[in-house]
């Protein structure tokens, strides 16, 4: 009987030492950034956190109203902290891929594996630009919304020449990687 006791005892620690999850478990070199929502100066804020001090972050992309087409900038702001934190994680950050839509008045801004791919078939969107006439209407509106306007290698003389009047355009542009995140608190 002892030795029965025992012997389930010992198997119950060893099947609990197999099935016990971590609570916390991330890799060291997933670990250097975190993304997250803030909300600064009463508008919803998608922030990297220092890995060192979690109180300490930095905006990237500011959820802008008179930009942003949404009826909910909160969520759509958290969305876009997980997607970034899913693809720094997985070391997939891809491109940016934005489409102007002059007939409807629109840009879409969405993360995409590779060139050629729609933002509505294949990406994940981050938002839409609206009330978008002119390509200095959207290179105002990006700069507004995207806080180190270098987060998105874009300049306006490259949207004045993608933007033609009257069609539907697509460009791409590289997602930073993942050492420019890492050393944005260095």
């Amino acid at each position: 009987m002892k030795v029965q006791k025992s012997l389930l005892f010992g198997l119950t620690t060893v099947a609990i030492a197999f099935t016990a999850t971590p609570t916390f478990s991330q890799s060291s070199s997933n670990s250097n950034t975190l993304f997250g929502c803030e909300i600064i100066k009463d508008t919803p804020t998608t922030v990297a956190y220092n890995p060192k001090n979690q109180e300490e972050y930095k905006p990237l992309i500011k959820w802008e109203k008179e930009y942003i087409e949404s009826q909910d900038l909160v969520s759509h702001c958290q969305r876009a902290a997980k997607i970034l934190k899913n693809r720094y994680d997985k070391e997939e950050l891809g491109l940016w891929g934005l489409e102007l839509n002059s007939n409807n008045q629109t840009a879409v801004i969405c993360l995409i594996n590779q060139r050629g791919k729609s933002c509505n078939l294949s990406g994940e969107e981050f938002f839409r630009v609206k009330n978008v006439k002119t390509a200095q209407d959207f290179y105002k509106a990006l700069s507004a919304i995207v806080v180190p306007p270098n987060i998105i290698e874009l300049d306006e003389k490259t949207i004045k020449d993608k933007f033609r009047a009257g069609a539907v355009d697509q460009t791409y542009s590289r997602m930073r990687p993942r050492s420019w995140f890492q050393i944005l608190f260095q």
